[in-house]
């Protein structure tokens, strides 16, 4: 997966985050119905099974994001120390002429 798709997803569900949430939050005036007249299986609601997949495809591109990152940044580090230690070569060698 590449870094631009990364973004993408990222700023997608950013951007779904609030209309996700708006969609779940249960309304303020409503009595909570009493746990003997809920049926005792509903059936599943497709909004919150794609809301589920959503936040787990989420997830799961955070995670992958973060990765990413992590292993972009130990790449980095490698890389600097590489160039100081031929920084450091090149200088004990003028320092010795």
């Amino acid at each position: 997966m590449s870094l631009k798709s990364v973004l993408f997803s990222l700023l997608a569900a950013i951007l779904l985050l609030p209309v996700v949430q708006a969609e779940e939050s249960p309304p303020a005036a409503a009595p909570e119905p009493e746990p003997e007249l809920t049926p005792a299986a509903e059936p599943p609601n497709p909004m919150e099974e794609r809301i589920r997949t959503y936040r787990e495809q989420f997830d799961q591109r955070a995670n992958d994001a973060e990765q990413l990152r992590q292993q972009h940044q130990a790449e980095m580090e490698e890389l600097l120390k590489e160039r100081q230690a031929e920084m450091e070569q090149t200088r004990e060698e003028h320092q010795a002429e």
